[in-house]
């Protein structure tokens, strides 16, 4: 990426740099913000499916024993 960059500053006539600069920033906070927007999404979805499937899991499982104990010793 810094090649590129620094490639596409050095075709920018003397007076357009401080223009080049500031467009350079801008597109690498926007990019940063969209990739952290990306990740964030992807891991809230996946942390979303697993607490779902352990709660599920533990759900089944307390039923099952309660079940269990009730007709052990209650039914």
């Amino acid at each position: 990426m810094m090649p590129t960059m620094t490639e596409c500053m050095n075709q920018l006539p003397q007076h357009l740099i401080s223009h080049g600069t500031a467009l350079n920033y801008t597109i690498r906070q926007g990019t940063g913000l969209i990739g952290t927007a990306i990740l964030v999404t992807i891991m809230t979805q996946q942390a979303t499916e697993h607490l779902a499937k352990a709660i599920t899991t533990s759900t089944i499982d307390m039923v099952v024993t309660m079940y269990s104990y009730l007709r052990r010793y209650w039914l």
